[in-house]
């Protein structure tokens, strides 16, 4: 894809929340309240026409619904292949690197949260990649031939602090869907 070219990127963050247990309130900042365990906020998120040299970032928003501070991790994980989107499938681990996370350790003080960004950069060389999912499709101008790749990503946010001897972990789903000139 030429620079030149204005290209549409669509972010679709579904604000719904991922809990480790359940939403109870609403405050009036616009953030949901827990009544214990965490959750997160811009659990799905679509990233469009993703393509060699492009890059953007997305927010995380994590909840702290327990009554103590705690600590938590966030990581780029692989999508399981038998649990992603029908039509996408896992981005190919050597992509991870495209995924910045800056606050990978992140303290929330009891009950409160706390917004993350994560960045997306593809590298100019990155690699052309044909998924078993791939397409071709016009441009909206009908001047060009896209090819058209569907991965999914997860961002997983994991409790540090656990109680006794269970852990826990949630995750966003990313889908990230590539545009390349063909």
């Amino acid at each position: 894809m030429t620079k030149g070219k204005a290209v549409t990127i669509a972010v679709l963050a579904v604000l719904t929340a991922l809990t480790a247990y359940f939403i109870i309130g609403h405050t009036g900042n616009s953030v949901p309240t827990l009544e214990t365990g965490f959750g997160i906020l811009e659990s799905e998120i679509e990233l469009r026409h993703i393509y060699p040299g492009w890059n953007g970032t997305a927010p995380l928003t994590i909840i702290n619904g327990a009554d103590k501070d705690r600590t938590f991790q966030v990581t780029v994980e692989m999508a399981n292949p038998n649990k992603v989107k029908n039509g996408y499938e896992p981005l190919p681990e050597d992509f991870h690197g495209w995924f910045t996370v800056p606050e990978q350790q992140i303290a929330i003080p009891a009950g409160s949260y706390h917004q993350c960004t994560i960045t997306i950069a593809v590298p100019e060389d990155a690699p052309q990649y044909r998924s078993e999912y791939t397409t071709m499709t016009l441009s909206d101008n009908g001047e060009g031939l896209y090819t058209i790749n569907q991965f999914e990503v997860r961002i997983r946010v994991t409790d540090m602090m656990p109680e006794g001897l269970v852990s826990m972990a949630i995750e966003a789903r990313w889908y990230i869907i590539t545009a390349e000139e063909s």
